[in-house]
């Protein structure tokens, strides 16, 4: 006796084919999100007020967030290729494994780590919660001995005495004051009161004001997070498994009953 072929059968469903066509609809889809993803967050950078005042590092050269703005947009990537890992469609037992990898500064950090100071705060302005969430110590570089250790505490100037420091970015430092702490509410070494706020002033004009917690990073997380369930779905419905094209569920037309009779 012959061998039945697919197209014998009064109905065939190739379920080969089928977890073939879903697997290219799942990965475009993933792909598309991972793009969404990196689109957002570059429009969430390209929003943000990027401070201009000077920053001196210690070979004696300076740059700004401003200048290092690029170098935070460049950073965010994608990390290797989407992947999608099913187990058996037939089974449903494992389910379907998606991933795809999106970074921000994990490239020319040294720049790009600016990008953590718009995220959760400075100074002031610091969100706790998010220090927390990330891990983040308080003075985002090595520790200023004149400021107060807690998040959230005033930025004050360091002292020349004390030698180079390092910033989050691992940039070598090196402050041109003489006094460390301009910025705290008292006054050093019982300075004049009227001396002292004409420092202070002079200190918050140089740093500029304290960066606001933007959360650009998080906020495009939640806003494609929103979108990611109708982006599959949109892809799962994508397969049309009638589509004779694609050959995954076959319909005879003619159907053989008997040796003298078909219907069809």
């Amino acid at each position: 006796m012959a061998k039945l072929k697919n197209t014998d059968y009064v109905m065939y469903f190739d379920l080969v084919k089928f977890e073939s066509e879903m697997r290219k609809a799942l990965m475009k889809a993933t792909r598309e999100i991972r793009d969404l993803l990196i689109e957002t967050m570059i429009r969430n950078v390209e929003s943000l007020p990027f401070k201009d005042n000077p920053v001196k590092l210690a070979d004696g050269t300076e740059t700004s967030d401003v200048e290092r703005k690029k170098a935070l947009i460049d950073s965010i990537r994608k990390e290797g290729h989407a992947r999608l890992h099913i187990e058996n469609f037939a089974k449903y037992k494992e389910g379907v494994v998606i991933k795809a990898t999106v970074s921000a500064m994990s490239t020319n950090f040294k720049d790009s780590h600016i990008g953590w100071y718009y995220e959760i705060g400075t100074g002031e302005e610091s969100d706790p919660k998010g220090y927390a969430k990330y891990g983040m110590s308080a003075s985002l570089g090595d520790p200023n001995p004149y400021r107060l250790p807690h998040v959230g505490a005033p930025i004050v100037s360091r002292s020349a005495k004390d030698g180079y420091w390092r910033d989050l970015g691992g940039n070598l430092r090196k402050t041109g004051s003489y006094i460390g702490g301009i910025g705290n509410i008292e006054p050093p070494n019982a300075m004049d009161s009227d001396r002292y706020a004409e420092l202070v002033a002079r200190f918050r004009e140089y740093i500029g004001e304290d960066i606001k917690a933007y959360y650009w990073f998080e906020k495009a997380v939640e806003e494609v997070s929103d979108k990611i369930l109708d982006i599959y779905k949109k892809a799962i419905l994508s397969v049309n498994i009638f589509d004779p094209k694609l050959g995954i569920f076959h319909i005879n037309k003619k159907v053989i009953i008997s040796d003298k009779y078909s219907v069809g």
